[in-house]
Parts: C-alpha cells; sequence; structure tokens
C-alpha cells in the first residue's frame, strides 16, 4: 500500500500547491480555532517551492479533507450498516451525497464543487474539523476536484477502507518539510528543523507499520491482560506519550475491543468505555493529536457509536496559549512546551500544584501525573549533537544519563510512567544495546 500512497499523497500535495495556493494568502482561522502554526517556509528558504504560515494552514485543510473523505466513501457501508437512529440516518444522507458523486467514476460532474463543500462541512459537524467553507470554496474548482478524483483511482479501494492511510498521507504531506538529522539514518522519526517549535522541535514524522504495532501490543497488553489475572479491563490504561497520529493508540483500540467482547460486554458500550478509561496520549504536533482523535472517532462510529466522546489524547499547549499566574510558572511553562511528555514527574506536580486556569493544561499535567498498565510508543530519535541551547539545558537536567540521545530519555521517561507490574514496549535503535555511552541505560 505504501508506495502507491506516497505516490497519491505527494501528487495530491503539487496539485493542490499549484491550484489552492497562491502569493497573497489572507485567511485567518476563527477566533479560538486551533493549529498549523507550526508548519511554515523553512528558514532562508525561497518563494519557489516553500509557502507562507497561512498557505500551509489551508494547503492542510484541503489536502486533509479530501483524504478524508475518500476514506469514508469507502467505509460508507461500515459506519451505516444496521444503523437505524435519526443521527445515522443524516450520516447516511450525508455520505451518500457526497461520496457517490465526488468519487464515484460515473455520474454528471456538474455539482462536484458543492459535493465537495457538503462533504466539508459534514466533517465539521461530525469530527469536530475546524475548517472554513466559504474560504475553501474560493479556492477549489471543479476542475480541481476531477484531477483529484482521477488520482485516487491510483490508490486501491481495498486501502482506502485502512483508517491509517490519513497517517500515512500526512507524514508523506510533511515530507518536503523534514530535515535529517546530523548523523540521522532514513529511519529516524524526527525533524530537527528549526521552523517546528524551534531548532530542536522534534515531531514523531514516520507512522509505524501496522504488523510492528500489533507485535508489541500483543507483548505487552496481551501479555498483561491475561483471563487468569484478578485485572478489571475497564481499569488499564495504556499511554503513548509521542502519540503521533495515533498508531498504538488506534492498534490498542483494536485488541481492547477484542478484551470487552470475550468479557461479553454490549457492543455498544465498548467504544465509550475504551476512549474515555483505557486510551491516553501526548504529543507536540497538535495537528497529529488532531488525526489521531478523528481516527478514534471513525472507529467508534464503525462500532456504532454516535455519540462524540471526549479523548485523552492532547497536544502539548504551545506557550502562546498560555499565561503564567504565578511567579515561577513561565520556566515550567516554557520546559513543558519544549519538551513535552519528557516533563519530569517532580515538574509535573509542581506546574499541578501551583494553580493552572488553562483546561488543556490541566489535562495534558493530569495524564502526565498517572500511573499506566502499559506504555507504548515510537518515540523520536535525536542525536546530542543536534540539541539546540535550550533543549540541551533540559535534557542536562532532568536526564544527565540519558542525554546521548533523545529516544533514550523517552525510555528513562516510560519507566516513570509505568507501574511497577507493567509493560513497556518501544521502538528504538540497537545503539543502547552495545554503544559504551549508553551502559546507564542498559
Amino acid at each position: 500500500m505504501n508506495r502507491s500512497v506516497k505516490k497519491m499523497a505527494l501528487e495530491l500535495k503539487r496539485i493542490l500547491q499549484k491550484d489552492v495556493t497562491n502569493e497573497e494568502d489572507s485567511l485567518k482561522r476563527p477566533e479560538g480555532g486551533s493549529r498549523k502554526d507550526s508548519l511554515k517556509r523553512p528558514e532562508g528558504g525561497s518563494r519557489k517551492g516553500s509557502l507562507t504560515a497561512n498557505e500551509e494552514r489551508v494547503l492542510l485543510d484541503v489536502f486533509l479533507s479530501f483524504i478524508i473523505l475518500r476514506v469514508l466513501q469507502a467505509k460508507r457501508n461500515n459506519l451505516t450498516e444496521n444503523k437505524e437512529d435519526s443521527l445515522t440516518a443524516n450520516m447516511e444522507g450525508d455520505l451518500q451525497l457526497f461520496g457517490l458523486q465526488l468519487f464515484g467514476k460515473s455520474g454528471s460532474d456538474s455539482n462536484l464543487l458543492g459535493d465537495y463543500l457538503s462533504g466539508v462541512q459534514f466533517l465539521n459537524r461530525n469530527f469536530d474539523c475546524c475548517y472554513l467553507v466559504d474560504d475553501i470554496k474560493s479556492r477549489i474548482t471543479c476542475q480541481t476536484i476531477e484531477k483529484i478524483r482521477d488520482l485516487f483511482q491510483s490508490v486501491k479501494d481495498e486501502d482506502w477502507k485502512k483508517e491509517e492511510i490519513i497517517s500515512w498521507s500526512y507524514e508523506y504531506f510533511n515530507e518536503d518539510n523534514l530535515k535529517r538529522p546530523k548523523g540521522g539514518s532514513s529511519k529516524d522519526s524526527l525533524t530537527a528543523s528549526k521552523d517546528l517549535k524551534g531548532k530542536n522541535g522534534v515531531i514523531s514524522q514516520f507512522y509505524t507499520p501496522k504488523w510492528i504495532v500489533d507485535y508489541l501490543v500483543e507483548n505487552t497488553l496481551g501479555k498483561y491482560y491475561t483471563d487468569d489475572k484478578d485485572v478489571d479491563v475497564e481499569d488499564v490504561k495504556i499511554i503513548d506519550p509521542a502519540c503521533g497520529c495515533g498508531n498504538f493508540v488506534i492498534g490498542v483500540y483494536d485488541k481492547l475491543r477484542e478484551m470487552y467482547q470475550n468479557k461479553g460486554y454490549d457492543d455498544a458500550l465498548i467504544p465509550k468505555l475504551i476512549i474515555t478509561k483505557n486510551l491516553y496520549g501526548i504529543d507536540i504536533d497538535e495537528n497529529a493529536v488532531e488525526i489521531t482523535n478523528l481516527l478514534l472517532r471513525l472507529k467508534a462510529l464503525e462500532d456504532g457509536a454516535y455519540e462524540k466522546f471526549e479523548t485523552n489524547i492532547v497536544a502539548v499547549p504551545g506557550k502562546d496559549s498560555l499565561t503564567a499566574n504565578e511567579e515561577g510558572q513561565n520556566e515550567y511553562l516554557k520546559k513543558f512546551e519544549k519538551i513535552g511528555s519528557l516533563m519530569r514527574r517532580e515538574d509535573v506536580l509542581s506546574l499541578k500544584e501551583s494553580g493552572i486556569n488553562d483546561e488543556p493544561l490541566k489535562k495534558a499535567l493530569d495524564i502526565l501525573s498517572l500511573k499506566y498498565d502499559i506504555v507504548l510508543t515510537n518515540p523520536p530519535y535525536l542525536d546530542s549533537s543536534d540539541y539546540d541551547f535550550e533543549l540541551k539545558r533540559y535534557i542536562n537536567e532532568d536526564y544527565s544519563e540519558f542525554k546521548k540521545n533523545l529516544y533514550a530519555c523517552f525510555i528513562k521517561k516510560s519507566y516513570e510512567l509505568v507501574k511497577m507490574d507493567g509493560f513497556v514496549g518501544m521502538i528504538t535503535p540497537q545503539t543502547f544495546m552495545f554503544i559504551g555511552s549508553y551502559e546507564n541505560i542498559r
């Protein structure tokens, strides 16, 4: 799947860059609107091949909306099968309206734009998206939609039914923005780009393949929760402290659903229990967190749960959204914005106790204050030689014996988050197994 998806995603981005973005972009998100400030023109970059922050915002909005709508069209039967309530009826009508005409191989092209905009409104209503329909309308033409419709036929319909195609596409969208750290390999799962939260604004960009996710989930959660162990499945807590686009979150969801079913739970109740009681995650990339929450919403819909649930998957709040109300809070907030879930437990508790008014920040700190039965993650890899001054200072303060690479710090942090009898599952390089500078980690 990956080869055809990568080719499709890169071509979709090229089409949208040509047809949707322009030199003078005055788009603004609504007051209180979220995200996209992390995608900017590379420092020192030329106009050609680079975009302003506002252009990147609208480009990513349109890019994701087309991908998500195509996935929904492919999953249409799963989403509406054997569901009879009024909400489902409305959703089914929407799916039939834009799905068949927008991406079908036949039918009139006269209202492609209307079908697409109806789809965007559908995403806003049902998936908490914040796409600006009026502004998108001014940039999309029927000719552009026809190009995209033809392009999407290069990917098999069976692949469109796999929700991970959204995460893969987001990865490939960002591919041009990534810079490999010094000495990094092609497997390094982060960027040291100066434009992503500072010089070392690391963001896990490489989506973990499903077979690896399944293996780690089975050998952590699967081993922890056995039929003969006196554990209530509702009490099992799992966190991914660098959750990205939710590769492990979705894999754990599937495993937990199987566990609940084996215990005889009502299928209609399972999605809410999993999303509100079992799953936790945090990441510095707000875009990726939104995708993770969208995927959870999609999984719940497929399982017949049409109520919207508040998840425990959060982004680290940016400093621009936070205001210190106590002396000393500023330093904690700067540190949290810089290192995210690597914030040590004592600092998390100190910040909580100082009196926090910001609800998203409260929730993020609450998540990092808990102990978990399972920690699963594919952490970012960044050699210490690529740390900027601020990151180096924080890592030296809190992870002096693990500072050689950022993934080593996540190993330490994972053991801080997990309970004594819990499991940690991670994807890491092999370097910590035999290099002398990683002796303390071993």
